[in-house]
């Protein structure tokens, strides 16, 4: 079906999944013959699955039409960049502090998705910093938050 040809594709471009959602799953009982660009046998059957999608950070996106794309967060993990994350407390007290790569995109407010072994799941940045030392090894981001349920 949709689902292994588009896996099929994701392999061929070099890409990770990160958030799946299928409006429908089409079955192809003919098959399915891929041709042109990955980008555009991924665009038809995007399409079919009633679907759009984006390709962020190394990292393939599929969310219904009928969804907004703000409900795609930045993913923070260490192969995106995440250097370290530090949950504090629990509760209603809880912060969580996170070093990132640069992201000079992120804005407090932000809600991103921290995919750590200290901690896993979403965080809204309260507070954000980021380190430009021209002199430095690493440029960073280290934000503040909270964690975040929808």
């Amino acid at each position: 079906g949709a689902e292994d040809i588009i896996e099929y594709i994701r392999k061929e471009i070099g890409v990770a999944y990160d958030i799946v959602e299928f409006a429908k799953t089409p079955y192809y009982s003919r098959g399915y013959t891929l041709s042109g660009s990955p980008a555009t046998a991924l665009s038809s059957i995007i399409e079919d699955c009633g679907c759009q999608y984006t390709v962020v950070d190394g990292r393939l996106r599929i969310w219904p039409k009928n969804k907004h794309a703000k409900l795609l967060v930045d993913i923070w993990a260490p192969d995106t960049g995440l250097l370290e994350c530090f949950p504090q407390g629990s509760g209603k007290q809880k912060k969580i502090t996170c070093s990132v790569l640069l992201r000079p995109g992120a804005r407090p407010g932000d809600v991103v998705q921290i995919e750590s072994p200290q901690y896993d799941g979403r965080m809204r940045i309260n507070e954000l910093g980021h380190d430009c030392d021209t002199t430095a090894d690493t440029w960073q981001t280290t934000a503040i938050g909270v964690p975040y349920v929808s």
